[in-house]
C-alpha cells in the first residue's frame, strides 16, 4: 500500500473509533442520569387507616370536673322575738284560781294540799290537819266531785256583810279580797249545799282561803 492510501486509512479508522468512543460516552451517561434521578415515591397519608395495620390510640382529653357548689353566704340571723312575760292575774282571776285550786283538792281527798290554802285563822279554829281531814271527808263524802263557782266579787256591801267578825278574817287584806260563793249540785235545797269563802292576801301576801260560812 502506498503512503497516501494509508495516512488515509488511519485517519478513517481514527474517525470511526473517536465517534464510537463518543457515542459511548453518551450512552453512559444517559444511564447515569437514569439510575441518579429515580422518582421519589410519593406517600399518601391517610387520617383513617393505621400505618402498618397498628391503631395508635387517641388522646382522651378528661371530663371536666364539676364544680363542688360554692355554699351561699348566711345572711344576718334574725333577732329572736322575745317571748312576752305572763301578765299577772288581776284581783278577780287570782281569787278565783286559788278558790278552784281549793276545791279540787277537796273533792280529790287531797287534804294536805288544801290545808295548806288555808289561812293562818282557819287552820287555828280547825285544830289539827287530822281533825280538819276528817270533817272535810265527811262532808264531801256526798258531794259526788262536783262543785260550781260563781263569779268573785269584790263588791263592798258584799264584803262588809261577810267580814262583820273581825276575829274570823284576822290577817286577810280586804282591801284586795274578794268573796266567791261554792255550791255543790248534789246538795240541792240544803242548808249546807253551799260555802262562802273569803279569798284575800295575807300579811306576807300569799293568797289564802277564809271560810267565812
Amino acid at each position: 500500500m502506498d503512503h497516501p492510501s494509508l495516512i488515509k486509512s488511519i485517519r478513517q479508522a481514527a474517525r470511526t473509533s473517536l465517534l464510537g468512543m463518543l457515542v459511548a460516552v453518551a450512552l453512559g451517561a444517559c444511564a447515569t442520569a437514569h439510575v441518579g434521578s429515580a422518582p421519589t415515591p410519593v406517600v399518601h397519608e391517610s387520617a383513617s387507616k393505621p400505618t402498618d395495620g397498628v391503631a395508635f390510640p387517641r388522646p382522651s382529653i378528661p371530663p371536666p370536673s364539676p364544680q363542688a357548689p360554692q355554699p351561699t353566704p348566711a345572711g344576718p340571723k334574725p333577732s329572736p322575738i322575745p317571748k312576752p312575760s305572763p301578765r299577772p292575774l288581776t284581783g278577780a282571776a287570782m281569787a278565783r284560781s286559788v278558790a278552784a285550786r281549793y276545791e279540787r283538792r277537796l273533792v280529790a281527798g287531797d287534804w294536805r294540799g288544801a290545808w295548806n290554802l288555808l289561812s293562818r285563822v282557819d287552820q287555828n279554829l280547825r285544830g289539827t290537819l287530822a281533825d280538819y281531814a276528817d270533817e272535810r271527808s265527811a262532808f264531801f263524802d256526798n258531794v259526788g266531785g262536783r262543785y260550781v263557782l260563781a263569779k268573785p266579787t269584790h263588791d263592798r256591801a258584799v264584803l262588809r256583810m261577810w267580814t262583820q267578825s273581825a276575829e274570823l278574817v284576822r290577817g286577810a287584806d280586804l282591801s284586795r279580797a274578794w268573796i266567791v260563793q261554792v255550791t255543790y249540785p248534789a246538795l240541792p235545797n240544803n242548808n249546807a249545799g253551799w260555802d262562802v269563802l273569803l279569798v284575800a292576801p295575807d300579811a306576807r301576801g300569799n293568797w289564802k282561803i277564809w271560810e267565812v260560812r
